[in-house]
């Protein structure tokens, strides 16, 4: 499990204790610890709480879970891509266009197509 992300520097730079980040969470302090420390993966609720409370993208706070995230789709993208080289349909085109955009949004790490 990824072990870094930056929400405890957020906190400390904004002067909140994880007190305050939980109930503005609506979650246990223990709760605030486990996903700054990285035993937790935040839910999707506590991702957009996280993202209202210090105004940043998920993928800023949560960087290595967002990479390992992406290089999951990204991989699946691949296959899919080989599924779909051998056919000449207007839709299989659509997908293989839309899949090697995918590939260019991604960030510099996954393994490309």
């Amino acid at each position: 499990m990824p072990k870094h992300n930056y929400l405890a520097a957020l906190r400390k730079a904004r002067g909140l204790p994880k007190e305050s980040v939980a109930h503005l969470l609506g979650v246990d302090r223990s709760v605030v610890s486990r996903v700054e420390s990285g035993e937790r993966h935040p839910s999707l609720h506590l991702t957009f709480a996280y993202e209202v409370i210090f105004g940043r993208q998920p993928r800023k706070m949560f960087p290595e879970l967002y990479r390992a995230v992406e290089e999951e789709v990204i991989n699946r993208a691949a296959e899919l891509e080989r599924q779909l080289s051998c056919r000449r349909s207007n839709a299989a085109t659509r997908q293989r266009r839309h899949l090697a955009d995918m590939v260019e949004r991604a960030s510099p790490s996954p393994v490309l197509l």
